[in-house]
């Protein structure tokens, strides 16, 4: 383990040193990827940034990985992956510091992917920071540094670690968008990613306020999505683990609007719903069938 740590220092000093230079040793590099153990510890971060700066790497991925207290990152260590094209980050333990210095290190990035993972919220392993904070510091750092170029956008917490992080407050945080992404046709999001923390069951009936349900009434803080997401889209894939209740509310609108803000749409697929929801996506059906929108949950089609 000693001998490991030592040549990752030796290869991460020299890997880092200077500007990229392309007789450099990995220099033709055009892959990364970090596998952690499923159930054991996580991988160090620390390897992932021993890989700044290759003029080549365009792919990213990393699988059980995230910062520990072995890890000796200098926290003004900049990050810099200028050809990046791709971030996969499955199983992910990477915190939103963390995550914001890798994202702002790109400035080609076409694809992003990051699925919370399970980790232990009791250990001293790691500062696991606000879970519940993650998808905002996310898109903030996505809009800074891919707004021009992210076609894929998927962030997923099957585990539900940001939903069950209690320092995460949602009066405190920014409404989730993504309609300003120019180019972004694909997008796979956890439904509860539009639907504020603490929200009742809303009434499907209940008049709008500027695209959410008014904040003194049931369903408050409930984005529509056809206010929230790019008109650029092609495929939507919504999972709905614990907010299938608020389904209607954030389809609102969307069908009698998609021809006006979302003209590229093609697929609509919902995972993980509820079996007593599913009336909601069968009345949705023969509409969007005559809106040339494929529609889909658990996997089958509605109409074919």
């Amino acid at each position: 383990m000693e001998l490991e740590q030592y040549g990752f220092q030796k290869m991460w000093q020299y890997l880092s040193a200077g500007e990229a230079d392309p007789q450099r040793p990995l220099s033709k590099v055009q892959e990364v990827r970090l596998i952690g153990h499923e159930d054991g510890d996580i991988t160090s971060l620390g390897w992932l940034y021993g890989f700044l700066d290759l003029p080549n790497l365009r792919r990213i991925y990393c699988h059980r990985v995230g910062p520990t207290l072995d890890d000796d990152i200098p926290p003004n260590l900049k990050v810099s992956w200028p050809s990046v094209e791709e971030l996969h980050f499955d199983a992910s333990c990477i915190d939103g510091s963390n995550l914001e210095r890798i994202v702002r290190g790109t400035r080609t990035l076409k694809s992003f992917h990051y699925q919370i993972g399970w980790y232990d919220k009791h250990s001293d392993e790691r500062d696991s920071g606000s879970w519940f904070s993650l998808p905002n510091i996310c898109i903030h750092s996505l809009r800074k540094s891919a707004l021009s170029t992210l076609e894929h956008f998927s962030l997923t917490d099957p585990y539900g670690m940001a939903e069950e992080d209690e320092r995460g407050v949602g009066d405190t945080m920014d409404r989730i968008t993504l309609h300003d992404f120019d180019v972004l046709k694909y997008v796979a999001v956890e439904c509860s990613l539009f639907v504020d923390r603490g929200t009742d069951s809303p009434d499907p009936d209940a008049p709008l306020d500027e695209g959410f349900h008014n904040e003194n009434g049931p369903g408050k803080g409930v984005s529509r999505l056809i206010d929230v997401l790019p008109r650029s889209l092609e495929t939507l894939v919504m999972y709905a683990p614990r907010d299938a209740n608020h389904l209607a509310a954030l389809f609102r609108g969307l069908l009698q609007l998609k021809e006006e803000r979302l003209p590229n749409l093609r697929s609509i697929t919902i995972k993980r719903i509820h079996v007593i929801e599913q009336w909601i996506i069968m009345k949705m059906g023969g509409d969007c069938q005559q809106l040339g929108v494929d529609l889909r949950y658990l996997g089958r089609a509605i109409l074919t």
